[in-house]
């Protein structure tokens, strides 16, 4: 009885494990433009027509650096 007990355990957790998996591979992630400047800035977009706003981030060195 034990040996059944356990390949019905591995059964089930086999099936969880791929469930699991596909539903991983199945969100969805925004694509992610990149390119850089002629001055050497990187830049990084994602297109999102259902939002209305813009929003930059500018990093830049400062202080004693």
């Amino acid at each position: 009885m034990p040996i059944k007990f356990h390949k019905q355990v591995l059964t089930i957790a086999s099936v969880l494990l791929v469930l699991l998996s596909t539903i991983s591979a199945v969100q969805a992630t925004p694509k992610i433009q990149h390119w850089k400047t002629e001055n050497g800035a990187r830049v990084y977009f994602v297109p999102a027509p259902e939002l209305p706003i813009g929003d930059i981030r500018v990093l830049f060195a400062a202080g004693s650096a």
